[in-house]
């Protein structure tokens, strides 16, 4: 009976130490919803790398990408506004739980979207002045961060859900390059909901994270 007890404390100790030492090393990952984002809309695909079990480091790249954002939102601007655009986003994320189903995380991303477009028949404004232009080329910048929670749920030996929310701020930085510019006849009147590109300069927002990905366990350890 010892012995028997004795071989089932091994078993159970040689269990918890090969599953401490199996994590998953090397996660793609791709956010469905950026597909359909209403203003820069794109294909994110990421690789997050887990040089431990707690630890994660993850890359994200989102490529321009508006045929499925036109259908849901019944608009062809995009292609008439020229538009040029790119994300980028880094993370550091620490897990609390190792090597479980459900994987609760805290984490810090920065970002970075440069995006270029086109304008026709408007008005901006450039200091406290307004100015109507033909058309104009505009370059938006935005940069920031945010601290986000989260839960990454094994869905199978390889499919994973992640599931996020965070908040942070972000820094926009807008400027246009006119072409016909001219002062306009009489004062402009503004608009209900003033479109943020509306003002050259640089300002500070409030930035929220919420979403998902599924990912595909490349590689384990």
């Amino acid at each position: 009976m010892q012995r028997k007890s004795l071989l089932l404390v091994l078993s159970a100790l040689l269990f918890f130490k090969y599953a401490q030492a199996q994590h998953d090393k090397f996660i793609f990952k791709l956010a469905p919803l950026s597909l359909i984002d209403p203003f820069t809309p794109c294909i994110q695909l990421g690789l997050e790398f887990k040089p431990t079990s707690r630890l994660g480091l993850q890359m994200e790249y989102g490529y321009s990408f508006e045929p499925l954002a036109r259908l849901v939102y019944k608009k062809n601007t995009w292609s008439e506004r020229q538009e040029k655009y790119y994300k980028l986003r880094a993370e550091v994320r620490y897990y609390f739980i190792a090597n479980y189903t459900l994987q609760p995380y805290i984490a810090l991303e920065s970002f970075w979207i440069p995006h270029t477009y086109r304008k026709h028949n408007n008005w901006f404004v450039r200091g406290n002045q307004e100015y109507q232009y033909d058309y104009a080329d505009i370059r938006k910048n935005v940069w920031g961060g945010c601290a986000k929670v989260g839960m990454q749920r094994l869905l199978s030996r390889r499919w994973i859900l992640d599931v996020y929310t965070g908040l942070g701020a972000r820094r926009v930085a807008i400027r246009y390059t006119p072409y016909n510019e001219h002062l306009p006849a009489f004062r402009l009147w503004e608009e209900a909901f003033t479109p943020g590109d509306r003002y050259e300069g640089v300002v500070g927002r409030l930035h929220l994270s919420l979403g998902f990905r599924i990912g595909y366990v490349l590689v384990k350890k």
